[in-house]
């Protein structure tokens, strides 16, 4: 029997860049879609002129994503 997670949808791993409504970016593999955020694995900050590796999860509130870009065929 698998247990379920109250407010979680069930998702396969996949590249995204989560843009947020305070204008950053962030890359990672999306690994949890929660009802208040969105949870992101070996992520990377993306500026105009340089991206960061970020250590651990990014949990980001989801009312600070403005849209998630899911980037089709990037292995995770």
């Amino acid at each position: 029997m698998i247990a379920t997670v109250r407010g979680f949808r069930q998702l396969e791993l996949s590249t995204v860049v989560v843009h947020t409504t305070a204008g950053n970016s962030l890359r990672g593999v999306l690994v949890g879609a929660y009802r208040d955020s969105r949870v992101l694995k070996h992520a990377k900050y993306l500026s105009s002129d340089t991206v960061e590796d970020i250590d651990g999860e990014v949990h980001v509130p989801v009312g600070q994503v403005a849209f998630v870009q899911h980037l089709l065929g990037v292995e995770p």
